[in-house]
């Protein structure tokens, strides 16, 4: 997640470099706390010198996004086949 996190940071500077301004939705925190009342957030420490604390750093920054679809389907439903 750090290593996510530290990748959208960048993008996040990179856009401002561009004249780009981040408008966040401000209803978008009533909205998750509407929908998940029982979520609490806490801190703890970590430790950040293990070889797969890097490795997850990497994978992080690595993750991509891609937009989601915007239009209906191309073609047929594809059905999953029956459970066993």
């Amino acid at each position: 997640m750090g290593g996510f996190h530290e990748r959208l940071a960048s993008e996040r500077k990179r856009s401002e470099a561009q004249g780009l301004v981040w408008a966040s939705d401000p209803e978008l925190g009533g909205y998750f706390r509407s929908r998940h009342p029982h979520v609490r957030w806490a801190r703890h420490s970590v430790s950040t010198g293990g070889d797969a604390y890097q490795r997850g750093q990497t994978a992080g920054r690595n993750i991509v996004l891609h937009r989601g679809v915007k239009s209906g389907s191309s073609g047929a439903v594809r059905q999953l086949p029956p459970a066993r």
